[in-house]
């Protein structure tokens, strides 16, 4: 289903090719702790709420990169996706993701992921401001459909308040009928991260990316209110939906 994501969100000129740079592949092995100790103590987290069910992360770098357990049996220091792109251009995002219920920086809540794109049709310049800013909300299936005897949490969630569950990934609407963006306060652009370079890579963290940045602050926003979804697929957003989100977000490229 992420997949199927990522590929919808390409044809609407977002972020996938940010995340396509190659970085060199960091082998599975928690001993060399020296070389990630030049990283600042950086909090992050997030919490959202679907109709009164909290789903939560929170987690501190360097103990947990919020980047997803890339690394298989590593979930000691992988951890549960909550990570910005800020390019004031093209891709302007963040990633709040639960896949991984035994990861770290796991506190509450079902698999699922929230992508939160700043390019929207009153947003055309695709970036990220101080305030409110306009913004397309999307949810998807991060599990199986084992999960829930057959059909995943928010398959689940979206079939009891009438919403067709194919193809499991649904469009946040702030009004009824045709898509309107989502209006979301930023209250902190918190700070840039910075490459470093290491004579050679630390092997005790989870993703290639997470190697190479000293992390900058964290970039902070929420929003709440009654919203209308539906299937991301067609244009007809007519159900009601109860929405919470907050986050403070790693910003893993500048």
């Amino acid at each position: 289903m992420k997949k199927l994501l990522y590929t919808l969100l390409a044809l609407s000129v977002i972020f996938s090719a940010c995340e396509e740079d190659a970085v060199p592949e960091i082998t599975n092995n928690n001993t060399n702790s020296a070389n990630t100790s030049s990283q600042p103590i950086i909090d992050y987290e997030f919490t959202v709420n679907l109709n009164g069910v909290t789903h939560k992360i929170n987690g501190k770098i360097p103990d947990s990169y919020p980047f997803g357990n890339s690394i298989p049996g590593n979930s000691d220091s992988c951890g549960n996706v909550c990570k910005a792109m800020i390019s004031n251009g093209i891709g302007t995002h963040v990633s709040l993701e639960i896949d991984d219920t035994l990861a770290i920086n796991y506190i509450n809540g079902g698999m699922l992921e929230i992508q939160i794109r700043f390019f929207s049709s009153l947003n055309p310049l695709d970036n990220i401001n101080l305030g409110n800013n306009y913004v397309e909300i999307w949810l998807a299936n991060n599990s199986g459909p084992s999960t829930l005897g057959g059909i995943t949490y928010l398959d689940s969630l979206m079939s009891s308040i009438g919403v067709p569950t194919s193809p499991g990934l649904y469009g946040v609407s702030s009004t009824a009928g045709d898509f309107t963006p989502v209006e979301l306060n930023i209250s902190d652009l918190g700070t840039a991260s910075n490459m470093i370079t290491y004579p050679n890579l630390p092997l005790n963290v989870c993703d290639g990316i997470g190697s190479l940045y000293t992390f900058g602050e964290t970039v902070k926003g929420n929003f709440s209110g009654n919203v209308f979804v539906g299937p991301a697929l067609g244009n007809s957003f007519n159900n009601s939906l109860y929405l919470e989100i907050d986050f403070q977000s790693i910003r893993y490229i500048q």
